[in-house]
């Protein structure tokens, strides 16, 4: 049996909660904006790039979006994550680059985005050993 099985069972019944409240809220968005008129697209390539995306997410199962563990907020695009939760789609956020912060830094990130995804550091450096890299 696992020591902790019952903190890790209510965790998972939370995060199922969250996740579950989150895409009611998004569905309700996404029937709200199908309902307002549509904006005229400025520029060809917002409108190729649409195209492109949604050609993606409804072909796609998961979707993989990768943050910069330096700046995770900034590097996210809310708008394509809403999409993507509003399709019915699983997305996975992958925190990038995790051998330049901390490992406490890393470790707090990730704990923050498992609230409500399934998040996986990511070290593309290629040398053989990093201190920050150890035990996260």
């Amino acid at each position: 049996s696992l020591p902790f099985k019952e903190q890790l069972l209510d965790h998972i019944k939370e995060t199922k909660k969250l996740e579950a409240e989150r895409r009611l809220a998004l569905l309700q968005n996404a029937q709200n904006l199908e309902n307002k008129p549509e904006k005229p697209i400025a520029k060809a390539q917002d409108h190729s790039f649409t195209k492109q995306f949604s050609h993606v997410l409804s072909k796609a199962d998961v979707i993989l979006e990768v943050l910069d563990v330096r700046d995770p907020l900034g590097s996210r695009c809310l708008n394509a994550e809403n999409q993507i939760l509003a399709a019915g789609k699983k997305l996975i956020l992958i925190l990038n680059k995790i051998d330049l912060v901390p490992g406490d830094v890393c470790r707090k990130w990730l704990a923050y985005f498992r609230k409500w995804y399934t998040v996986m550091p990511f070290k593309a450096n290629t040398q053989e050993k990093s201190a920050n890299f150890v035990n996260i």
